[in-house]
């Protein structure tokens, strides 16, 4: 039998052989700060996630350190007509200051900071995870289906500018932040594929690819950290609202609203073909780590793409994410009570993450809590959070939402841990 591995499948594995990360709630300035009208306040970052609806954590362990993938590894998974994966790595630092007055106004602030991301998304269907690791063999006289497969890695650095506001009486507090953020792009791939079909004849003799795509790349010759493939703008929006008699708060934020124009040397290619395969012998779908792909080398795929692009600057959207939380303080043992619902556009997310976290006062100086998350990349996930905080200069914290994907891998499908600190001087 005839095997073949299309160029979706690249993007499929490299997917998958990336390291953990996290998507981040984004905190202009530490929202646990009290009323001084005057201060100054640094802190910093590390967030770090990786989830899906569909494949495991032991699974993509396994496939990132190039281990040997037997049958039983292979049917661990639990694959659905529409599979995604999502990967996310933010660190970042921040000196927000609260002057006496600015720009003759009080209660006016200012933020600078800087951060790096490391972005990945993969949508695909069951036939096409089907075709990567178990080969083509039970397609004879079918079609592999891979219709709406979408696959995003991206990589940049923002120089973060914003200032926010804040406005108190005896009814309500709220504090406004706008921001902008000049990006530097690192690393681009981007892939949308609106069609796609794979034929294998039943008696193996032949293949039909028909498929229709849009396919984006930045200089891959030039992508290590620091290495400057684009320039873009985006804009970050925060709104906490706080009703002081009944201690609830609303909380709204938009982060990565915008562009970056990747430069000249990009490739854009828009591809719609019908492409026959005859004569190709392969033994293997998956060996990773060898210089072909199994009989057909990579240059001649690649040729196949390339022939068809163009090199202008390319302008490309971030993933934009929209957070919603509803908050309520309590008094005791029992501090806080909170609701959150976050999304990530354009990353074929079928449904948003909802969240709950229950924080608990253990010590003066100690907070503690669990929470519980649903959707966006990931299926049902729980998680610890501790908060330290002394006096009112320190707080630092210490969470995973996803805390059974670093005990029992093989059936967790997420893991994720955040740290985060901050001084008030």
């Amino acid at each position: 039998m005839k095997k073949f591995k299309i160029i979706i499948v690249i993007y499929f594995t490299q997917c998958l052989s990336l390291n953990a990360q996290i998507t981040t709630s984004f905190y202009p300035v530490n929202k646990d700060v009290d009323q001084d009208s005057v201060y100054t306040e640094a802190g910093c970052v590390f967030n770090y996630y990786l989830g899906s609806n569909s494949i495991n954590n032991h699974f993509v362990s396994d496939v990132y350190n190039s281990r040997f993938l037997d049958e039983y590894n292979k049917n661990s998974n639990y694959l659905k007509g529409k599979n995604i994966l999502g990967s996310d790595l933010f660190i970042g630092a921040y000196v927000a200051v609260m002057p006496d007055s600015m720009l003759g106004s009080t209660n006016l602030g200012y933020r600078i900071g800087f951060g790096t991301r490391q972005f990945r998304s993969v949508r695909f269907s069951d036939d096409l995870y089907n075709l990567v690791f178990f080969g083509n063999k039970d397609y004879a006289g079918k079609t592999v289906n891979f219709d709406n497969t979408k696959f995003n890695l991206i990589n940049f650095q923002e120089l973060q500018f914003g200032f926010f506001k804040d406005y108190h009486d005896n009814e309500i507090n709220i504090r406004g932040y706008f921001g902008i953020n000049v990006l530097n792009g690192q690393q681009l791939q981007k892939l949308n594929v609106t069609k796609g079909s794979l034929y294998t004849a039943d008696d193996g003799e032949f293949l039909d690819l028909d498929t229709k795509f849009k396919y984006y790349s930045s200089d891959m010759s030039h992508k290590k950290f620091g290495d400057i493939n684009g320039m873009g703008l985006s804009c970050d929006a925060y709104l906490r609202i706080e009703d002081i008699k009944s201690k609830i708060t609303f909380t709204f934020s938009s982060q990565d609203l915008g562009y970056i124009v990747w430069t000249k040397k990009s490739y854009e290619a828009s591809i719609d073909t019908t492409i026959h395969f005859d004569g190709v012998e392969v033994n293997n779908v998956l060996t990773l780590g060898q210089s072909n792909l199994h009989g057909i080398s990579k240059d001649s795929l690649m040729n196949i793409l390339y022939s068809k692009n163009d090199t202008n600057p390319i302008p490309i959207s971030l993933p934009e994410r929209i957070t919603l939380e509803v908050q309520k303080e309590w008094n005791g043992f029992i501090k806080t009570t909170l609701f959150g619902m976050n999304y990530i556009f354009d990353t074929g997310q079928p449904i948003p993450c909802f969240y709950f976290v229950q924080s608990f006062r253990l010590t003066q100086w100690l907070d503690g809590g669990v929470m519980a998350n649903y959707g966006g990349f990931s299926r049902f996930n729980a998680g610890i959070l501790f908060q330290y905080h002394s006096g009112k200069h320190f707080s630092a914290g210490l969470a995973s939402a996803n805390l059974s994907g670093f005990i029992i891998p093989a059936n967790a499908f997420a893991r994720s841990i955040m740290v985060n600190a901050c001084y008030k001087f």
